[in-house]
């Protein structure tokens, strides 16, 4: 006999429709985000869990509501490739056994919300790395694109082991759970994009949305004169001692990620002569053959089977 509360309408079907977005970074995440929050059918707010920062809240939501949404959403990178302890130059984090804490995570997602979808966004290698520097000299990073390669190529090989990671999640969630799409639609047909991820989660109604780009990578002169400032900053403050230099470090990659305009950055880039050239090692782009491989018959994939050494 099954318990009483089973003879409800309500069922626990109704967790397909929380959606979990993992990333990876530099895959749009940040537009995603923009559209989730703006979609009328979609409830979701930044670093919430399927929308909600507490139980709280989950009441709040449904004493003033006037319409329950359709999908709740939980996105964050850092479900797909947590960025660890960062120090005070923003360039090296704590060694982690990266694919233990994808199992992991993987386990805990799916013990939370079972019958979950979730959402795999992933980018080809050569248009992925140079936005990922980008993005790491942005928040206080002082190592030049060479010096990341060499510090960092063997982790990111085993971070963006697609074909690995999307394995993990079918086996777990059920191929019909996990919705992988490639950045490089995105980039190219945004609508299209949005739209298929609509009809994944059942949404009949498209929202049509702007197709801005939302941080976006900066160009060589600007990565070249972030780098330059923040590794004279992180320099001149290191007589102050470790505990104070740590704190206005800090403070500063603090500045750099959430403040479009820098000043003295902008004046910096003026005295710019030879912007650092962003060039992938050729050992590297052969260690990544092969990450990729499980897209080799996935229809979205084949016009951009090249950007994932296909």
């Amino acid at each position: 006999m099954r318990p009483l509360f089973y003879q409800n309408s309500i069922s626990f079907d109704i967790m397909s429709n929380v959606l979990i977005h993992i990333g990876f970074p530099k895959t749009g995440s940040t537009y995603l985000q923009k559209w989730f929050s703006e979609h009328p059918e979609m409830y979701y707010k930044s670093r919430g869990i399927a929308g909600f920062y507490n139980a709280h809240e989950m009441a709040t939501y449904a004493q003033k509501t006037q319409k329950i949404h359709s999908v709740f959403v939980l996105s964050s990178e850092d479900l797909s490739v947590w960025k660890g302890d960062e120090d005070t130059i923003g360039s090296e984090g704590k060694i982690y056994d990266t694919q233990q804490y994808q199992r992991n995570l993987c386990e805990t997602l799916h013990r939370i919300f079972p019958n979950g979808k979730m959402l795999i966004v992933t980018r080809g290698y050569a248009g992925m790395l140079p936005s990922l520097y980008s993005q790491f000299v942005r928040g206080g990073g002082v190592l030049t694109f060479d010096e990341l390669q060499d510090t960092y190529g063997k982790i990111f090989k085993i971070l963006y082991d697609y074909t690995w990671i999307v394995k993990l999640y079918r086996e777990r969630f059920g191929s019909e759970n996990v919705i992988v799409l490639p950045y490089e639609l995105l980039r190219d047909a945004p609508d299209t994009f949005t739209s298929l991820l609509e009809s994944e989660m059942g949404i009949t109604e498209h929202f049509s949305f702007s197709a801005e780009k939302i941080n976006a990578a900066m160009d060589p002169v600007m990565i070249t004169a972030y780098r330059r400032f923040s590794k004279f900053l992180f320099t001149a403050i290191q007589p102050l001692g470790s505990r104070l230099s740590k704190k206005i470090y800090r403070y500063h990659a603090y500045r750099l990620i959430y403040r479009h305009k820098h000043p003295l950055i902008e004046f910096t880039a003026r005295f710019v002569k030879e912007p650092e050239k962003i060039v992938i090692a050729d050992w590297l782009i052969e260690s990544f053959k092969g990450g990729a491989e499980i897209f080799g018959n996935e229809k979205l994939y084949q016009p951009y089977l090249k950007e994932y050494l296909l």
